[in-house]
């Protein structure tokens, strides 16, 4: 991805995403729930205007939460409800509308496949195994020229 903001965000986006998918394996469940409200609301905050309370949020910017509030309010929801598919599909579905706001998770574009190149490693980990730097960087090649998963 050439665009350095971009990235930034891009990156601060798994971060939170990182965070919330922690917060669902806390040994009590009710401090994950507290943690995730806390995003919740943080996140609503941040998108009415108000101060980001975590470097990820001042690195993800008030312009990109503004404009993926829903997506990531309905990751939140998910990883509070324990749907961890649902909550990494609005996670996708942010990642793409950060790259390019006209593009769907189910036809992406040029500028959003970034978002999703990494998907091409899932088969791999489903068969339980992991793959070698050769195999991950040929992997995600192939999808980049193929232009999907």
């Amino acid at each position: 991805m050439a665009d350095p903001a971009q990235r930034a965000r891009l990156v601060a986006l798994y971060i939170l995403d990182l965070d919330w998918r922690a917060a669902t394996a806390q040994p009590n469940a009710l401090a994950g729930e507290i943690r995730l409200a806390w995003w919740r609301e943080a996140v609503e905050r941040v998108a009415a205007g108000g101060p980001p309370d975590h470097p990820a949020l001042e690195a993800f910017g008030q312009e990109a939460v503004r404009q993926l509030e829903p997506e990531l309010v309905a990751a939140l929801d998910a990883y509070t409800d324990r749907e961890i598919g649902g909550a990494s599909a609005a996670v996708r579905a942010a990642a793409v509308k950060l790259l390019d706001p006209n593009s769907t998770v189910q036809e992406p574009s040029v500028q959003a496949f970034p978002a999703l190149a990494h998907l091409a490693l899932a088969p791999v980990y489903a068969r339980g195994r992991t793959s070698g730097e050769l195999e991950k960087r040929l992997r995600i090649t192939w999808a980049v020229l193929r232009g999907k998963v």
